[in-house]
């Protein structure tokens, strides 16, 4: 296998993974429990739009501290990470329901098109992070060499 198409394997399985996520997340409601938080990861609900020109990508995360966020994007790939601290309740004896997600958080967004990387945008406001991605347009996975 050539080092190419090693790279759009993998891609590939990347896609389908986090696919599958969402569709397990989404049909069966797993929550995991909060004495594991610690050592997990959790995936705030993404919406990902396509307009003429960009790609946007709304993600719900209220309570985050905006100095606290990482957004990468490499080889077609949109990396966002952060962390949401649990609040503290003065005088708490005990926790009757925890359904807010604390702790660390990633998302990764396959972007199927070539992206303008200096004009990547991102803003915070009302607890949802908005990032704006030029489209220059499909990503070539093969190039035909014709034969002189």
């Amino acid at each position: 296998m050539a080092e190419e198409e090693k790279k759009d394997f993998l891609k590939d399985i990347q896609r389908i993974q986090e696919e599958m996520d969402l569709i397990f997340d989404h049909f069966y409601k797993i929550r995991r429990s909060p004495l594991l938080t610690h050592a997990q990861i959790w995936r705030p609900p993404t919406d990902v739009f396509e307009t003429g020109e960009e790609i946007v990508i709304l993600t719900e995360i209220a309570g985050i501290d905006p100095k606290k966020l990482t957004i990468l994007y490499k080889e077609g790939v949109l990396t966002m990470k952060g962390e949401r601290s649990s609040p503290k309740i003065e005088n708490s004896i005990a926790c009757r329901n925890k359904e807010i997600v604390s702790g660390r958080f990633e998302r990764n967004i396959h972007i199927p098109y070539t992206v303008d990387k200096e004009s990547v945008k991102a803003s915070y406001q009302d607890g949802i992070l908005v990032v704006r991605l030029r489209r220059l347009g499909p990503e070539e996975k093969t190039t035909k060499i014709p034969i002189v």
